[in-house]
């Protein structure tokens, strides 16, 4: 068939269901990521810190990382196969794919959004809000368990 939605049923329609709640969320956290690392003030940021080497390792790393996982999201992870001969498994085999990347860049989106959030309002961001992002994150794209800290 070559038709993208076909009328017939997946043998995985819940499962499928959730796979496409997650493509979109995930999508959506890849542009924003994207957006910000366009803006000309974390841009010069970002390559004034390269540059004099003032990145940590596990920020370079986390930034690369995330880079990576942006390009996947936005360009592979929805490259599923026909809707209607996708089986339990090869949902269940995308969505850990994508949960990969959607961590990936939960960790590089968290590492921009202190830098911005530091220079936009000359505060410290957060700590909770930087130790919690990951696991947050992970919760909206997927409907993950997560418990908020006691202090909140």
């Amino acid at each position: 068939m070559t038709w993208s939605v076909s009328p017939q049923v997946t043998k995985a329609p819940v499962l499928l269901d959730a796979l496409m709640l997650a493509l979109g969320k995930s999508l959506y956290l890849a542009c924003e990521f994207e957006r910000k690392c366009q803006d000309e003030l974390i841009g010069k940021t970002i390559a004034n810190m390269v540059k004099t080497r003032a990145l940590a390792p596990e920020e370079i790393d986390g930034l690369e990382k995330a880079r990576l996982a942006c390009n996947y999201i936005a360009h592979d992870s929805g490259k599923i196969g026909q809707l209607n001969y996708m089986r339990p498994k090869d949902v269940a085999e995308s969505l850990a794919s994508l949960r990969s990347a959607v961590i990936d860049l939960a960790i590089g989106d968290n590492i921009i959004s202190v830098w911005q959030f530091e220079m936009q309002e000359k505060l410290s961001a957060p700590l909770w809000m930087t130790q919690t992002y990951v696991a947050r994150t992970r919760n909206w794209v997927f409907g993950d368990r997560f418990e908020e800290p006691d202090h909140l």
